[in-house]
């Protein structure tokens, strides 16, 4: 379970992280949706950090450290939000140049720290359960094409919420990032073949691919490399 609860988190605030990022260089009255999923994101985040501090772990003695880092973690995240939500009361124009200038690379440090504590967790259950590598190894995969995806996605983002065009640097980053969750997102597929994962794993990929790879994000994407 604790494995589940992190995961979450870790899902959660990567959403949260790249929102927020986009609301505070939007005026308030049109980022109200982007607002609005910030919220749900950080309910996510809220109510799994309470589930994993309500289970210490006392079997695996080697978790207490990793215990205090995300909690510092997800301190160092609130503080954040109150800084964020402070800041978007105001005209964008008046915000904190330092907050924006540093937001995502902070947020980025706190990230980390919850992805090697997924993959501590993760590690620990292989020595556990052997049998369960290969279907950790796909799930690190599945992580790994989402992680990739993320730059096109913040780089878009970005841009429209300013309303400019791509500079010269991002189109190649936005390709190159498209590409490699291409792959590794193929590989990821490749390896589940192997597996019974069952439907509810198969609705998950034609999700995730819908929402990348066509729609709206795929929309955008061609508009602004065109």
């Amino acid at each position: 379970n604790q494995d589940v609860f992190v995961f979450n988190v870790l899902q959660a605030l990567r959403y949260e992280r790249v929102d927020t990022d986009t609301v505070l260089r939007m005026p308030a009255d049109k980022a109200a949706a982007l607002v609005k999923g910030v919220a749900d994101y950080r309910a996510t985040v809220d109510a799994n950090m309470a589930k994993v501090t309500a289970e210490p772990l006392a079997d695996f003695p080697a978790w207490a450290e990793t215990a205090k880092a995300i909690d510092d973690g997800y301190r160092a995240i609130q503080a954040l939000r109150v800084s964020a939500d402070g800041n978007l009361a105001k005209a964008p124009e008046a915000r904190d140049a330092a907050l924006l200038g540093s937001y995502m690379k902070d947020t980025a440090g706190i990230l980390t720290v919850f992805e090697a504590a997924s993959k501590q967790l993760d590690a620990e259950i292989r020595r556990r359960d052997a049998a369960s590598g290969e279907l950790l190894l796909t799930k690190q995969m599945a992580w790994n094409a989402r992680s990739v995806s993320g730059t096109p996605a913040v780089l878009l983002q970005g841009a429209l919420a300013a309303g400019r065009q791509l500079a010269p640097a991002e189109a190649p980053a936005i390709v190159a990032g498209r590409a490699q969750a291409e792959i590794t997102g193929a590989s990821m597929k490749e390896m589940a073949k192997t597996q019974d994962l069952g439907p509810a794993f198969d609705a998950a990929v034609k999700t995730a691919d819908e929402a990348y790879f066509t729609g709206a994000f795929n929309d955008a994407y061609l508009k602004a490399l065109d």
